[in-house]
C-alpha cells in the first residue's frame, strides 16, 4: 500500500488551518481556495485514499461549506474565477452560488411544495414544485447508492406530481420559466408545462419506456419499473378523458399487447415484486399483476396452444414436446384458478383444446419417457396427466365420468364447475359409446347414467343448463344436457302412493294455516277507536305470512312453485323420490308458523303493553296510549282486559279525559278488580269536584252516593283478602291499595263540603225559633254548619290513616300525597274552627305540595284539588266573645 506524499500531508495541514482562521481574517480568501487547487492537483497522484488524512480533508471541507457567507463577500472571487480559468468541478470556487441540498431535505421541501399548490395551484407554487424535483434529482446525483426508503417516497411523490400536470399544462408562465432555466431533457416533470394533453404525454412516455425495453435483450429493473410506472401514468390520465379518442384507445392496446409480450421477463424479476408490495398498486392494474409467476389466462391458452399444434404437426412428437403439452394444461389450470368465473369465450376454447389433446392420448400413453418425468415432477392428479396410463381411451372417459358423479354425489353444494365436469365427461363417454363397446362397458354406462340421472335436481337449479345449452352445443345437446327436476320424480323414477300421500297432506296443512292466518290477519287489522292502527311489527308479520301462505299454496298448487322447490332442493342436494315429503315439510313449516303467530297474539299484547307502562312511567301519555291501544286487539281473556283497561284509564286520568278513563275503569269493576273500583270511586268524584270548581258541594249526588258505594266495596274486598290471610296486608301492593281507598274516602267527605260556604244561610230552615235560650232578633247569623265540622273531620281521618299506611311504603315514606292532604285537612280543620295558626315560613301544606307537584309522576289532579284548597278563604264563624262557635244543641 503506497504512502500518502508528505507534501499532501503538509497541504492538507495548512488548508485545516486556514479555514479555522479564516472567520477571523475574511482577507484570506484566495489564498484559501488556491490551497485547496494544490491539494486536488496532488491527491491526483495519490492511488490510496484510504489514510486518515483524507478524512482530516473531509472536515475541513465540511467547515469550509459552513463559511459560505464570509467567501460570498469577496469582490474579487468572479474576476480570480475568470483569469484562473477555474473548471466546474472546482466547487470550492463556486461556494457563493453552493446550496448543501440533502436527499431527506430535498424530499421535505418537494413533500411541502406538492401540498402547498394542492392547496392553492399558482403559478409560484407550481414553480416551487418543479425546482425543489430539480433539486431531488442534484441530491440523487451525487449518491452512488440510492437507498431504496428513499426512492419509494420520492415514486409516491412524482405520482402526487402527476396529478398536477393538468394544473402545469395550462399555466402559460410556466413555459416561461422553462425556457430561462432550460432544465435538462431527462426531467420529464418539466414536460407537463407542453401544451398538449396530459394524456398524449403519458402515452408518449409509455412508448419510450417500452422501446427501452425492446431494445435491451436482458432489460434493468428500472426499465421495467419505469415501462409499468408509465402504464400507471397512462391509466389515470385517462380518467380526465371521456370519452377516449378512439385513435389513443388503438394505440394504448397495441402497446399493452407490447408490454405483455415482456411478460416472462416482469415475473421473474423479484426486485419489481418488492417495489409492487411498497406502491400499493390497486388491483384492477393488471400490468402489476404480471410480477406474479402465474400466467394470465390467456398467455397460458396460448402457450397452451402453441404446444397442441407443435403436437399435431408431422413429424412424430418429441417428449419433450409432449411434455410442455401437459405443462402447458398445467398453466391454464393455474391461470384459471385465480379467476371468479372465466368468460364462457375463454371456456368454449379450453374445451376445444382439451379435445384436441385427448385426440393425442395415444402416443402420451405410449411414451415411456413421459411417466419418469411425471414421477419426478409429482403433479397434481389432473385427467391430461392421466394420459400417460397405458388405459384405452374409453376405460379413461368412463373413469373421468364415475370420478366426476362421485365428486357431485359427495358435496353438499356443488359448483357450477362440478357440475360442468360431470356434462362434459358424459360428452366424451358418449364419443366412445357411438361404437360397439364391450358388454361390460355397456353396463357400466348404464350404471353410471343411472346415478347421473339421480343428481338432476343439483344439476339443473338455476336453469344453468339452458344457459350452457346455448353457449357450447348451440341449444342442443343429449338427453344429460336437458334434465329436469319434478315434484315427483323423474320419467325414469316410481311414483309411490306414498308420494300422492305426501303431497296431499301438505295441501291439508296449508288450508289449516290459511284459516289460523286469517284470525290472525283479523286481529291484527281490526279497528280500535274506529280507526285501523298498526306498525312495521304488525305489517311485517301480515307480509310474512301472507309471502309464506303464497309460496307454500304456489308450491304445491301450481308449476311455478313446483319448480321453486325444485330448485331449493337442488340447493340441499336431496334426492328427486324425496320431493313430495319436503312439500309436506316446508308447508308444515308454515303451518307450524301460523299456529304459532296466532297462540301467541296475547304475548304480542304483553309486549305493547309493557312499552306503554315505559312511555307511561316517562310521562309520555300519548305514546303510552297508542301502545296501549295496540295492545287492546290481542288480549283474549276477561283479567288481562281489566288490567289493560285500568292501565288505559290511568292514561286517560293524567290526559284528562275522566269520563273515557270511567269507562275504561268500569270495565275493571266488572271482574272484580279492586284497583279498578277504588279508580272508578276516585274518577266519580273527580268528575264532580270539578264541576263544583274544586273547592265546592258536589251537586251531582247520584255519582257521589254512587263513590262512595264503590269505595266500600274495596275496602270490603282488601278486608276479605286481609282476612284469609294476616300476612296480606304487609304486601306492599295491597297497602298501595289500602292508601288509595282512604285518599280517595277523604275526597269523598270533601266532596260533600262546601270550604267556601260552612255555615248555614238560613238557620230557621233547620231549627225552630223556640229552641233557642235568645230571642229571634237575638240569633247570631250565620251560625257553623255542624255537618260541615263533621264532614272536615271525617276527610282528616280518612287522611291520617291514608298517611300512616304511606308512610310503611319504601317508596313514598316521606312526604307523599297522603301526607299532603293530611297537611291540607288539618289546615281546613283549623280554619273552621277558628284555630288558625300563624307560620313565620311557608305552611307545611304548602311546603308539601311544592315538593309533590316536582315529583314526574304526581297525579295533575291531585295537584290540582290541593292548589285551589290552599288558595281559597275558609271563614270560620266565631261568637261574640271571639271564641268559635259550638255545635248547636236539639235540645
Amino acid at each position: 500500500m503506497a504512502e500518502v506524499p508528505a507534501a499532501l500531508r503538509t497541504a492538507i495541514a495548512a488548508y485545516t488551518e486556514a479555514v479555522n482562521r479564516l472567520a477571523e481574517d475574511p482577507d484570506i480568501v484566495l489564498s484559501l481556495l488556491r490551497q485547496r487547487n494544490e491539494i486536488e492537483q496532488l491527491k491526483q497522484d495519490c492511488g490510496d485514499r484510504s489514510d486518515a488524512v483524507f478524512g482530516e480533508l473531509v472536515v475541513a471541507d465540511k467547515a469550509l461549506k459552513n463559511q459560505r457567507a464570509a467567501i460570498a463577500q469577496c469582490e474579487d472571487l468572479s474576476q480570480w474565477r475568470q483569469t484562473l480559468d477555474i473548471p466546474a468541478q472546482y466547487w470550492w470556487w463556486f461556494l457563493e452560488n453552493y446550496a448543501d441540498h440533502s436527499l431527506e431535505e430535498a424530499i421535505e421541501n418537494y413533500r411541502v411544495s406538492i401540498v402547498t399548490a394542492q392547496a392553492n395551484s399558482t403559478t409560484n407554487t407550481l414553480l416551487e414544485v418543479l425546482t425543489s424535483r430539480d433539486q431531488i434529482e442534484q441530491a440523487l446525483g451525487k449518491i452512488r447508492r440510492k437507498p431504496k426508503q428513499a426512492i419509494a417516497e420520492i415514486i409516491d411523490l412524482d405520482e402526487q406530481l402527476k396529478t398536477l400536470g393538468l394544473a402545469i399544462s395550462y399555466d402559460r408562465k410556466l413555459e416561461d420559466w422553462k425556457e430561462n432555466l432550460k432544465p435538462p431533457e431527462s426531467h420529464w416533470w418539466w414536460e407537463f408545462t407542453n401544451p398538449l394533453p396530459l394524456l398524449l404525454q403519458t402515452i408518449d412516455r409509455y412508448e419510450q419506456a417500452i422501446n427501452a425495453v425492446d431494445a435491451t435483450a436482458n432489460p434493468q429493473s428500472e426499465q421495467l419499473l419505469e415501462m409499468l410506472q408509465a402504464r400507471d401514468s397512462v391509466e389515470r390520465a385517462k380518467l380526465g378523458q371521456n370519452p377516449l379518442p378512439t385513435e389513443n384507445i388503438t394505440k394504448i392496446i397495441r402497446l399493452d399487447d407490447r408490454l405483455k409480450a415482456h411478460a416472462k421477463a416482469i415475473a421473474v424479476d423479484n426486485t419489481l415484486d418488492e417495489w409492487k408490495q411498497s406502491l400499493n398498486i390497486p388491483g384492477t392494474y393488471w400490468w402489476w399483476q404480471l410480477t406474479d409467476p402465474i400466467p394470465l389466462p390467456n398467455q397460458a391458452i396460448d402457450r397452451y396452444e402453441q404446444a397442441l399444434r407443435k403436437l399435431e404437426e408431422p413429424p412424430s412428437p418429441t417428449s419433450a414436446e409432449l411434455l410442455e403439452v401437459l405443462l402447458a394444461r398445467d398453466a391454464v389450470e393455474s391461470a384459471e384458478s385465480g379467476q371468479k368465473q372465466p368468460p364462457i369465450e375463454r371456456l368454449t376454447q379450453i374445451i376445444e383444446l382439451d379435445n384436441r389433446l385427448r385426440q393425442q392420448g395415444k402416443l402420451i400413453a405410449d411414451d415411456d419417457i413421459l411417466d419418469e418425468w411425471k414421477n419426478s415432477l409429482q403433479p397434481k392428479d389432473n385427467w391430461w396427466w392421466r394420459l400417460t396410463e397405458a388405459e384405452t381411451p374409453v376405460a379413461q372417459a368412463l373413469d373421468r365420468y364415475n370420478k366426476a358423479i362421485t365428486t357431485l354425489e359427495s358435496t353438499i353444494r356443488p359448483s357450477w364447475e362440478m357440475i360442468l365436469e360431470v356434462l362434459l365427461a358424459r360428452d366424451i363417454v358418449e364419443e366412445y359409446n357411438s361404437s360397439a363397446v364391450p358388454e361390460a362397458i355397456a353396463r357400466q354406462i348404464i350404471d353410471l347414467d343411472q346415478r347421473l340421472k339421480r343428481q338432476r335436481v343439483a344439476i339443473a337449479k338455476g336453469n344453468q343448463l339452458a344457459s350452457w345449452r346455448k353457449s357450447l352445443k348451440g341449444g342442443g345437446g343429449e338427453w344429460w344436457w336437458h334434465l329436469k327436476p319434478t315434484l315427483l320424480g323423474g320419467d325414469d323414477d316410481n311414483v309411490s302412493l306414498f308420494d300422492w300421500v305426501w303431497t296431499a297432506a301438505a295441501v291439508g296443512l296449508l288450508g289449516l294455516a290459511a284459516t289460523f292466518m286469517t284470525t290472525t290477519t283479523q286481529a291484527l287489522v281490526q279497528p280500535v277507536n274506529g280507526a285501523v292502527i298498526s306498525d312495521a311489527v304488525q305489517n311485517g308479520t301480515l307480509i310474512a305470512q301472507g309471502a309464506a301462505l303464497i309460496a307454500g299454496a304456489g308450491g304445491a298448487l301450481t308449476k311455478n312453485g313446483q319448480k321453486a322447490i325444485e330448485n331449493v332442493l337442488a340447493s340441499l342436494r336431496l334426492p328427486p323420490n324425496w320431493n313430495s315429503r319436503f312439500a309436506f315439510g316446508f308447508s308444515a313449516v308454515i303451518f307450524l308458523g301460523a299456529y304459532g303467530t296466532n297462540v301467541n297474539l296475547p304475548k304480542l299484547g304483553i309486549w305493547y303493553q309493557s312499552r306503554g307502562d315505559q312511555f307511561a312511567r316517562q310521562g309520555d301519555y300519548l305514546q303510552a296510549l297508542r301502545e296501549y291501544r295496540q295492545a287492546t286487539k290481542f288480549y283474549r281473556k276477561a283479567a288481562p282486559k281489566a288490567a289493560l283497561s285500568l292501565s288505559l284509564g290511568k292514561v286517560y286520568e293524567q290526559l284528562g279525559q275522566l269520563e273515557k278513563a270511567q269507562e275504561q275503569y268500569e270495565t275493571g269493576v266488572e271482574t272484580e278488580n279492586t284497583e279498578a273500583t277504588i279508580r272508578l270511586a276516585r274518577v266519580m268524584l273527580l268528575q264532580g269536584l270539578q264541576d263544583a270548581s274544586w273547592t265546592e258541594l258536589m251537586e251531582d249526588t247520584t255519582a257521589l252516593h254512587q263513590a262512595g258505594i264503590y269505595l266500600d266495596s274495596a275496602l270490603n274486598q282488601l278486608r276479605d283478602f286481609t282476612a284469609a290471610n294476616p300476612d296480606n296486608f304487609y304486601l306492599a301492593e295491597e297497602r298501595q291499595l289500602l292508601r288509595d281507598a282512604y285518599i280517595n274516602y277523604g275526597l269523598f267527605f270533601w266532596a260533600q263540603l262546601d270550604a267556601e260556604h260552612p255555615w248555614v244561610p238560613n238557620l230557621e230552615q233547620y231549627y225552630p225559633v223556640a229552641q233557642y235560650e235568645v230571642g229571634v232578633d237575638e240569633i247570631p247569623e250565620p251560625l257553623l254548619d255542624e255537618r260541615a265540622l263533621h264532614f272536615s273531620f271525617s276527610a282528616y281521618e280518612a287522611f291520617l290513616k291514608a298517611a300512616e299506611i304511606e308512610a310503611t311504603l319504601p317508596t313514598e315514606a316521606d312526604g307523599g300525597t297522603a301526607q299532603c292532604y293530611l297537611e291540607l285537612a288539618s289546615h281546613v280543620e283549623e280554619n273552621l274552627r277558628g284555630q288558625a295558626r300563624q307560620y313565620t315560613s311557608k305552611p307545611p301544606y304548602e311546603v308539601c305540595y311544592e315538593r309533590l307537584v316536582q315529583e314526574p309522576e304526581h297525579n295533575l289532579h291531585d295537584a290540582t284539588i290541593m292548589w285551589h284548597t290552599i288558595h281559597i278563604e275558609i271563614p270560620a264563624v266565631l261568637a261574640e266573645d271571639g271564641s268559635p262557635n259550638v255545635y248547636l244543641s236539639e235540645e
